[in-house]
This record gives C-alpha cells, structure tokens and sequence, in this order.
C-alpha cells in the first residue's frame, strides 16, 4: 500500500464532519480498500454485507428487529458509531464573548466527547450491542471469531472468541493494543492483522499458533 494513500486515508477521515448514517458504510468501504480485501457485496442477508437483519427473542417472548452494520460470514460482526473530537481549549475572552452573545452558539451535541468517560460507556454500550447480535445470528450462520466496534475516523476496538461459541469476546490481542486508533493504521502489522480478521480470522488464534511452533520443533526432534 502506496503511503500517500494510507497519509490520505487517515487524513480524511480523522477529519470527517457528516453523522453517524452517512459516514460509516463510506469509511468500511475505504477501510477495505486500504486493507486489500474486498468490499462488502451487499446481497441482502448475505454472506458479507452491510445492514444484516436480525431477530432478537425478547423476555417476553416477543422478537425485536436488529441490523448489523457490516457483517461477514465466520469472520466478524461489526458495530459502528461517529462521536465528536474534544474541542480545543478556548481563551478567556472567547468564553466571554460567547456568554454575552457576540459569538453564535454551536448546537450541543448529544454525543459523548471521544476518549472521556462517556465516550468508554458508549463504546461499551456498543459492544454490548454487537454481542447481542452475534446471539441472534439465523441457526445456520456460525458464530463470527470477532466483534468489532468502531468509532468512525477515532478507533477499531478488536476482540475476539476463538471457540466460536460467541459467548465471550475478549479484547485482542490484549488488553492495552486492542484499540487500534486511525494513525495505527500506518503500520504494516497493524493492517494485515485486520485484513487476517477479515480474510482468515482463525490464523490469528494464539493457540493455533503455539500447536504449529510445537509441531515443528517435534519435527527438528525426530
């Protein structure tokens, strides 16, 4: 991947202003690109699609409609937000003038501010999210390896569940790098990590990998 291309990438998204509706689906797509794999085809309820439909079994018996932001068949389930930067630090008289009115009032965003508090509630809520839907996948669609949160143009929260039960996703490949912020994705090990999780997810599988080192050193040995 060409640098300027992974430099504009990063740029313009780190800077994007649009809502949540009209920002995600072209930021997966560019993601993807930047990845190398392919984009999603978009079949209704495919295999790989935005917008997967599903049907959540309430207490109640009754049945609450849901849809995935972008899934892939074995491979993940993704949820995605759009939170807002932190404003700059204002002056003294910038607040004085927008006490008094000489400065127009910007309208206050619901949305938590990235990186407080209410922003790791917030992603947590989206995680919660995303889990529900792994549980209410059809019957024959496996539970996906991975979850993914994403807060478009800030950060790709990675966790996964090797025993494809989708019982309990756990952040990867640990617990301080599994936030992979926007700048990260200038190292080439960082991308093919997620393009793994896109294209093989089980090659990640810490396990996977202690069982191939073993047989091969077991082969030195004979």
């Amino acid at each position: 991947m060409p640098k300027r291309e992974i430099e504009d990438f990063i740029s313009h998204w780190s800077k994007a202003e649009l809502s949540e509706n009209q920002i995600s689906q072209p930021f997966l797509v560019e993601l993807c690109d930047l990845l190398d794999v392919p984009q999603p085809d978009n079949r209704r309820n495919g295999s790989y699609t935005f917008e997967f439909h599903v049907s959540e079994l309430q207490h109640d018996g009754t049945t609450k409609e849901g849809r995935i932001d972008l899934y892939k068949r074995g491979c993940f389930v993704l949820e995605s937000k759009k939170f807002q930067e932190a404003k700059p630090e204002q002056t003294d008289l910038e607040l004085s003038a927008e006490k008094i009115g000489a400065v127009a009032k910007r309208k206050k965003s619901a949305a938590p501010v990235r990186d407080t508090e209410r922003w790791d509630d917030a992603m947590l809520k989206a995680l919660v999210q995303a889990e529900r839907y792994t549980r209410a996948l059809p019957a024959d669609e496996p539970y996906p390896a991975f979850v993914l949160v994403v807060d478009v143009g800030h950060v790709i929260e990675v966790r996964a569940d090797f025993s494809l039960t989708g019982r309990t996703y756990q952040p990867f490949p640990d617990p301080l790098t599994y936030r992979i912020r926007l700048d990260q994705l200038r190292d080439e090990k960082i991308r093919q990590r997620l393009k793994l999780i896109w294209t093989n997810p089980l090659e990640l599988d810490p396990s996977r990998r202690s069982a191939e080192v073993t047989r091969e050193v077991a082969q030195h040995l004979v």
